[in-house]
């Protein structure tokens, strides 16, 4: 009996096969045996292997499970199950097609298998459920903990490079087996399973190590129930304002721990699932916001949202009291369902029944962190979906999520409701779904939560919203690529692919252009990251009114120019805190154009960080709009200053407010020497070299600087503005001709401006209404001339050709020509 149970190896087979079998039919019949050995051998193997995959299916899973068991139980080791799923499968599937979503698994399933070790297997169990098994000498959670990060890792770097509009992550659960020899494997593996789905709302996606674990705090605990038992909430309201207008369209009621009890919101919602007292704080919730909102007084259309906790709504009779007391209230209330769980059918019909009957509305919350699919939407049928902050954080640099949102808000429009960005915290996220559509926005950067109403937004955010709105550009689709180690990219070869962006976020990289063929494009260096970025030939347009070069918050450019480069319609934003230095041997022009423009640095009311320009080759930078800056920016708080320290810089403003080198407020030190610089200022009121306002610190040496201007209010080398400091010029040739209706040729109205000169020819010639030559208007100028040469010629009803009484004006050496009005 047991020899039948023996299965024959096929050798022995060919073995009996030639003892019995005539020699001419040998080769056939062993073909034929080979073939069904074949077969009887796949068909074993794919009871353990899922087809997909190719890894252990359920089978082979608990077949691997036994056998585990009983070697682990003989080291003394221990075992643990890791339950992972891919997260969002059916986005993928609904969005790119069933055929992707197997692709999605299939990579997944690869990148499991290369993370797994000897002492881990993994399986396959069907459609987005994959599990690990593990076996160690301590304890399964440590060992969880690391491959988790090793799996992390690997998938960020497929993230990375695979190309792909979207990105892999799992949601996972980690279960510690007891074994004894009475332990099922099939009901550990089912218990695990259990545990994960039941658990899927609480795990999250993998971004980096750890598993998800539970605390437990007995004071918390205490102070949880004393907290519902009382009733001290309170609630914070943030504001949901317009994504076109920035007008305020509602607030969302923020539950808050009483002054007493500090407590977090989820510590709340544990305790109380805990003690199954969640519906405790629905009631509370409902019936202390909408009170609050009645002492408010006349609210207007104005709405407010209120979270539900789906599963504990309130029975009729309690609803009813609800309705009787707050019932006017109902047309400005939107109640917001979690879509991390699904919701029960005849919780939903109870919840959508009283919508439609007494007017209030239904909102989604956190789309896109749970079951999340278009089918869900319309399902709920709501006013409005909340696109979750997962995926609003930096979706300026993610064109995953950009594609993700772009087709949920096109959806909500498609069905009539609204589509609400929440999370928003940088004016770079909010710019981003402005451009993608969303009707709302939520989010610190916007407004806080504050415990009274807020009535309006501040005036620069309400403006920031209506100037991306203004920005927005007909069927521009943003298409970022996101540098990876590559040493020099083709600029063109990317325009051509249809690509709108590039992040950079490694210390070098050369893009090699086509000064024919300008690409739309530009260019981000990552916030913190320090750069050397070459130019060679490169030709860019900038989109969106975005910089054509965007360095990021604590970044630091050295901007390295080969050949010629061309930047068109925008230049290099430098914001505050960040560096930019040009060097190389090449040329780089820039044509700025707009409302607030500027060539190198940044806009006349934002921060601006260090600027060196250390080429040797030419820069040519033009301005055209309302308030330009060549080279500089708005507000200068700290740093090196604007250096030009070599090359030929070209500068030339068409504006009505305009700087040509220097800030518009802050004392920015401004040092300008070894170079030629030449500039041709056509404004109403400006600066060519100096600071607007606040005090001068300039020093101006060796070169050659030729300034030629008219418009209004001019002045040359100085300030428009009063102000004191320092113009410190030595062994420079300058000539400044300027006509206007005031004009300052060299120095300012007044303020105690010390203003010295040596071994210098400065060529000065004004004409206008009212004119100074070199010094201040009220004479409160100190003037040092040692070694030097001034010719001031001067043309005005009112003048001042040197504005410094005599006692302080100090001269030693050289030849002063002042003529007036000749």
């Amino acid at each position: 009996m047991e020899e039948r149970k023996k299965k024959l190896d096929i050798n022995e087979l060919n073995t009996i096969l030639e003892r019995y079998l005539p020699a001419e039919l040998l080769p056939q019949v062993k073909d034929s045996v080979q073939a069904l050995f074949h077969k009887c051998e796949s068909a074993e193997l794919w009871k353990f292997r899922d087809r997909m995959t190719g890894m252990y299916n359920t089978q082979g899973i608990l077949q691997v499970l036994e056998d585990w068991k009983a070697q682990c139980l003989q080291t003394r080791e221990h075992m643990g199950i890791l339950c992972i799923d891919v997260d969002r499968l059916e986005n993928i599937n609904q969005i790119y097609g069933h055929l992707e979503g197997d692709v999605a698994i299939q990579t997944f399933g690869q990148i499991l298998e290369d993370s797994v070790t000897e002492h881990e297997m993994c399986g396959h169990l069907g459609s987005s459920e994959f599990v690990v098994i593990m076996r160690t000498a301590d304890l399964a959670e440590p060992a969880a903990e690391s491959f988790l990060q090793t799996l992390a890792d690997r998938i960020d770097n497929y993230n990375r490079v695979s190309g792909k509009e979207y990105s892999l992550q799992i949601v996972y659960s980690m279960y510690a087996v007891e074994l004894s020899a009475e332990t099922a494997m099939p009901d550990v593996l089912d218990q695990a399973l259990t545990r994960k789905r039941r658990l899927r709302e609480g795990t999250r996606n993998l971004t980096g190590s750890g598993s998800q674990k539970e605390s437990y705090s007995a004071d918390e605990h205490r102070r949880v129930n004393e907290l519902i038992d009382k009733n001290l909430f309170r609630y914070a309201f943030q504001p949901i304002v317009s994504a076109k207008t920035g007008e305020i369209y509602a607030y969302e009621a923020l539950m808050r721990a009483g002054e007493d009890v500090p407590l977090s919101p989820l510590a709340v919602l544990k305790y109380a699932d805990h003690d199954n007292r969640l519906y405790d704080v629905e009631r509370a919730t409902f019936f202390n916001v909408l009170e609050q909102i009645k002492g408010f007084g006349d609210i207007g259309d104005r709405k407010f949202f209120i979270n539900s906790i789906s599963n504990s709504q309130l029975p009729e009779a309690e609803y009813e009291k609800l309705k009787a007391a707050y019932g006017d209230l109902f047309p400005n209330v939107v109640v917001e369902i979690t879509e991390q769980t699904e919701l029960e059918d005849e919780l939903l019909d109870v919840i959508q029944n009283r919508s439609r009957r007494d007017g209030f509305g239904l909102a989604i919350d956190d789309y896109g962190t749970g079951y999340s699919n278009t089918s869900s939407l319309l399902r709920y049928l709501p006013n409005c979906v909340k696109l979750d902050r997962l995926l609003i954080t930096d979706i300026q640099e993610n064109p995953k999520k950009q594609h993700f949102v772009k087709n949920i808000v096109t959806f909500a429009h498609d069905n009539g409701f609204l589509a609400l960005a929440e999370g928003v915290e940088t004016a770079a996220e909010m710019k981003a779904v402005i451009h993608m559509g969303v009707d709302l926005i939520q989010g610190f950067y916007t407004a806080k939560p504050e415990f009274t109403l807020l009535e309006e937004l501040p005036e620069h955010i309400k403006n920031e919203i209506i100037n991306d709105n203004m920005s927005m550009h007909e069927n521009v689709q943003r298409k970022i690529y996101i540098v990876n180690n590559e040493t020099e990219l083709p600029l063109v070869q990317l325009a051509l692919e249809l690509y709108t962006g590039i992040v950079v976020s490694q210390p070098e990289l050369t893009l090699v252009g086509g000064l024919d063929y300008p690409a739309a494009m530009s260019i981000k260096i990552k916030d913190g990251c320090q750069c050397r970025l070459v130019l060679k030939n490169v030709s860019m347009e900038s989109i969106e009114d975005m910089p054509c070069i965007d360095i990021g918050n604590n970044a630091h450019l050295t901007l390295v120019l080969e050949g010629d480069n061309v930047l068109d319609k925008t230049g290099i934003r430098v914001p505050d805190g960040s560096s930019c230095r040009l060097e190389g041997a090449g040329n780089l022009s820039i044509a700025a154009k707009g409302i607030q423009c500027y060539g190198i640095g940044n806009d006349f009311i934002s921060g601006v960080g260090a600027i060196t320009c250390a080429q040797s080759g030419k820069l040519e930078i033009s301005t055209e709009g309302n308030h330009c800056i060549n080279i500089g920016g708005g507000i200068y708080r700290q740093g090196e200053g604007i250096q030009i320290l070599s090359g030929s810089v070209l500068l030339k403003a068409a504006s009505e407010n305009a700087i040509g080198i220097g800030c518009s407020k802050g004392s920015a030190p401004i040092k300008v020497q070894n170079c030629y610089v030449g500039i041709d200022f056509r404004v109403a009121t400006g600066c060519a070299l100096g600071n607007w306002e606040d005090d001068l610190n300039m020093y101006i040496a060796d070169l050659k600087l030729e300034i030629a201007g008219s418009g209004g209010y001019l002045s040359g080398i100085g300030s428009v503005e009063k102000a004191a400091g320092e113009i410190c010029v030595e062994r420079a040739d300058i000539s400044v001709q300027m006509n206007g209706q005031q004009v300052r040729l060299v120095g300012n109205d007044g303020g105690g401006l010390k203003i010295a000169v040596s071994r210098s020819r400065l060529a000065l010639k004004g004409e206008g209404n009212n004119v100074l030559g070199i010094g201040c208007f009220d004479k409160s100028a100190l003037l040092e001339t040692r070694d030097s040469v001034l010719e001031i010629r001067v043309q005005a009803a009112e003048n001042e050709a040197v504005g410094v009484i005599e006692e302080n004006d100090t001269f030693e050496g050289g030849k002063r020509f002042v003529r007036v009005n000749e």
